[in-house]
């Protein structure tokens, strides 16, 4: 009996979800295919009956983990005023939970570094979802002025992704605590 015309997109998804995941957690260079494959009971040859290589992968990967997250972060702030959601997104972008579970947050900072060494297909996905960000965090952002908006979306999320490759660079606990602290301080101090 054939499978419902549902299965393979759904198989596709699942490899995308896995890999997604992994990738967050360990990085690109981290995570083989057959560790991806494994991971959603399948062996590695049937991976390329949904992908042509783990570079579309990564590229697709990177789209979905930045839409996950920012999806997130909309749903709980677009029902608080702007002051309180501006600091919502920095209490919890930089939290130790976030800093403590990088398979489950924004994959900016554990993968911009390594992405830009990667071929035009995972270069190009990182620019789109980087511009998708900043589209979604420039409407969050107080002002009238369209530019003004951009340019301070552009320097929240500067702050917050370095902020948070510091933070999760640090082998000294109190010293990545305190990165995360006086970041969060200073982006709510911004106008």
């Amino acid at each position: 009996m054939p499978y419902p015309k549902t299965h393979k997109p759904a198989v596709r998804q699942r490899i995308l979800s896995a890999a997604t995941r992994a990738f967050r957690q360990k990085g690109a260079g981290g995570v083989s295919v057959p560790e991806v494959m494994r991971a959603v009971g399948l062996t590695h040859g049937g991976f390329y009956a949904h992908f042509e290589s783990k570079e579309q992968l990564l590229a697709e990967s990177v789209r979905q983990g930045l839409r996950e997250i920012w999806d997130d972060f909309a749903e709980k702030l677009e029902a608080l005023p702007l002051p309180e959601r501006l600091s919502l997104l920095v209490n919890q972008y930089l939290s130790r939970s976030h800093r403590d579970n990088p398979e489950t947050g924004c994959a900016l900072p554990i993968l911009s570094p390594e992405l830009v060494r990667h071929g035009p297909e995972v270069r190009a996905a990182l620019g789109e979802a980087v511009g998708d960000v900043l589209s979604r965090l420039s409407v969050w952002m107080p002002g009238e002025d369209e530019a003004e908006r951009r340019h301070q979306a552009v320097l929240m999320l500067s702050s917050m992704v370095g902020a948070m490759v510091l933070a999760r660079a640090a082998s000294d606990p109190g010293l990545s605590d305190e990165i995360l602290r006086l970041n969060r301080r200073h982006l709510k101090e911004q106008p």
